[in-house]
């Protein structure tokens, strides 16, 4: 089955963007939940007694002015730095992290990457956007992308084992990353799904305990009053119901809603792959490079999977590499090539890129 490219790439932004959507519709939902459920054991204790003026401050210590300040001192100790280090500088990182270098003109092979690197970074219209070296002896590439520049890294292994114009297909699919804005919806997709896991531990770990001290402090206030027998004991029978059904559901909710999120940021992930391999295929136009060099890397899987065992790389930079193997954020190789096929019209097979 012949695949027409343009359709194929309205069709996978248009399924990134629903899934986004829905991301962060799932988000909404279970903040609303948390806010609803709350006032819903509030009006079910009401029926009973007028009992949360007396009990505020027990149900909520985290509330306190001191536990408050010392919040706040840590959000702004913590925040500012790691904002301006993940989101502005964060090649100060990866560079750090990964052992990156620039590269050395004067060096044969970083002559090649950076040759190749401007080739593409002029057809992209890129601007501002540098090249980084890594000495690992596998191939793969990847790209950060700030507000105001990108840091495109490639292997050692990828310049040694790959052609010209193999080089031109994977830089090409980085700076399909860099304009389709891919970092940003990697960014923003992955601030949902980890805000996602937060309120699932809040509903697991904290809720419950709110709402059990909920009770608890409705009981002890009506006893304290004397109205146990009437309003304050229907009150606290009203919270303990509540709270058993809000827990329940918070529960189920805090269980799936992670599980869901991964799979609408997988959907959205490897979406942006196929099309960044597309868009480098409409640049280069010559999509058998392409093809060639995830042929290649399909060809030493087994030491791409020792060589991060043995790297111990921090997952949210393995998902941003040309090929990664948690299959959560990249489709199989084997997928790739095939789509590529498709719309080259070719077979894979019959496919060899002559040494320059």
């Amino acid at each position: 089955m012949e695949i027409n490219i343009f359709s194929w790439q309205e069709k996978l932004r248009r399924i990134s963007k629903i899934s986004l959507f829905f991301s962060a519709l799932l988000l909404y939902f279970l903040i609303f939940f948390i806010v609803f459920s709350f006032f819903f054991v509030i009006f079910a204790g009401a029926t009973g007694a007028i009992f949360f003026p007396d009990v505020l401050s027990e149900i909520i210590p985290i509330l306190s002015f001191e536990s408050l300040k010392i919040s706040l001192i840590a959000f702004f100790i913590i925040v500012p730095p790691a904002f301006y280090f993940v989101y502005l500088k964060p090649s100060f990182i990866v560079d750090r992290v990964l052992n990156a270098e620039k590269p050395d003109l004067n060096n044969p092979l970083h002559k090649k990457a950076f040759d190749s690197f401007e080739k593409m970074k002029i057809a992209f219209g890129v601007r501002n956007a540098e090249l980084r070296i890594l000495d690992w002896n596998i191939i793969n590439a990847m790209v950060i992308t700030t507000k105001d520049k990108s840091y495109v890294y490639i292997t050692k292994g990828a310049l040694e084992k790959l052609e010209m114009e193999e080089l031109d297909a994977v830089f090409a699919h980085e700076f399909s990353h860099v304009v389709h804005k891919d970092s940003y919806y990697l960014t923003l997709i992955s601030v949902v799904a980890g805000l996602t896991v937060i309120i699932s531990y809040f509903l697991i770990k904290i809720y419950p305990r709110i709402l059990i001290s909920l009770a608890f402090s409705a009981s002890s206030s009506t006893s304290r009053t004397g109205r146990g027998r009437g309003g304050g004991g229907l009150a606290s029978i009203g919270i303990l119901v509540a709270s058993a059904i809000v827990i329940v559901v918070g529960y189920i909710l805090a269980i799936i809603s992670p599980i869901i999120q991964r799979r609408l940021a997988s959907s959205v992930s490897k979406k942006r792959e196929f099309m960044a391999d597309s868009k480098a295929v409409l640049v280069t136009k010559y999509p058998p490079a392409l093809i060639s060099v995830l042929s290649k890397i399909s060809k030493e899987i087994n030491n791409q999977h020792e060589f991060f065992k043995s790297q111990n790389i921090p997952k949210n930079i393995r998902m941003l590499l040309f090929n990664n193997l948690d299959i959560e954020t990249h489709p199989p190789i084997e997928e790739r090539i095939r789509v590529l096929s498709q719309i080259a019209k070719i077979n894979p097979e019959s496919i060899t890129i002559n040494s320059q």
